[in-house]
């Protein structure tokens, strides 16, 4: 077990390695790594947190999203009880366009993940997608309380309440991210946008 321990202990991000324009993995490195995880238990969680939701980091690789799906259906085929492949799986899938899948694939990794923010947000980013933002926000509440200081949960939320019309509400959850994370630009900018339709 040498070799999971190294990827661990070095605090390498597996996102990083699967998902980063830099990493040009082939399928059969994929999979070995999708084996490491499986062997060392890892977490979904580790697979599933801001970055996973950046959608600069889930079209990175547009390219290559179906080699990805293709190589992660093989591993669940062997270990479909692996959470970490799900969550890959649906962040492929929404990279896809294909929302109604990716859902399905992070309900399995909630199945058997049920404390993880990050597979709830993930959850709500694709539910936004296809409108039904009553259900993302639902999403985005699981996460928030799993991990109030969810920063990413929380911009999401807002710009979902934005949506809907309930721009002071939006304003409240852009204010917690910005309280969690106060450098965030993107998150400043949405509560800009939220100030000036409110002020419109």
């Amino acid at each position: 077990m040498i070799l999971p321990y190294l990827f661990l202990s070095q605090h390498i991000n597996p996102k990083q390695l699967i998902l980063s324009p830099m990493s040009r993995l082939p399928l059969h490195i994929l999979l070995v790594f999708m084996a490491i995880l499986v062997m060392t238990g890892c977490p979904a969680s580790a697979l599933s947190a801001d970055q996973v939701n950046d959608s600069a980091a889930i079209s990175s690789q547009p390219d290559r999203h179906k080699e990805i799906i293709e190589a992660y259906d093989n591993a669940l085929k062997i270990h479909p009880k692996t959470g970490p492949a799900w969550v890959i799986r649906g962040m492929n899938l929404y990279g896809l366009g294909r929302y109604e899948e990716a859902i399905e694939a992070y309900d399995q990794a909630l199945n058997l993940s049920p404390k993880d923010a990050g597979i709830y947000a993930s959850k709500g980013l694709a539910l936004s997608k296809l409108d039904k933002y009553d259900e993302a926000i639902e999403m985005y509440n699981q996460a928030l309380t799993i991990d109030p200081d969810y920063s990413f949960a929380w911009n999401a939320k807002g710009l979902v309440l934005s949506k809907e019309g309930k721009t002071q509400e939006a304003i409240k959850a852009f204010d917690q991210a910005l309280a969690i994370d106060p450098e965030n630009v993107k998150v400043q900018e949405n509560r800009e946008a939220a100030l000036k339709l409110l002020n419109s």
